[in-house]
């Protein structure tokens, strides 16, 4: 739902959130309840948690800039897992006879 930004000359900014072409031109500012005019403002498209985007910008980068590799990474304490276990296998037991 898009986000529509109002400005009061008392109370300072506020945002209301309406259906898509449903925010009106004025609204009541909430602090002072004086009518003020719909701001105009850039779009917030990019609004991502930081991790998420500097995940994305780096994923861009190395699209036309690769990151070169020239060690293995530190281990983080875990082992790797060579499929198997310390554990033997249980033995199968025989078929019943008839």
């Amino acid at each position: 739902m898009p986000t529509y930004e109002y400005r009061c000359g008392h109370c300072g900014p506020f945002e209301l959130q309406r259906a898509m072409g449903e925010a009106p031109q004025h609204h009541d500012c909430p602090g002072c309840h004086t009518p003020v005019r719909r701001a105009i403002s850039a779009p917030h498209v990019n609004r991502f948690p930081e991790a998420l985007a500097r995940e994305i910008t780096r994923a861009e980068r190395s699209q036309d800039e690769p990151e070169v590799v020239t060690s293995l990474p530190p281990p983080t304490g875990r082992r790797a897992s060579t499929g198997g276990s310390n554990v033997p296998p249980r033995p199968v037991p025989p078929p019943p006879r008839r």
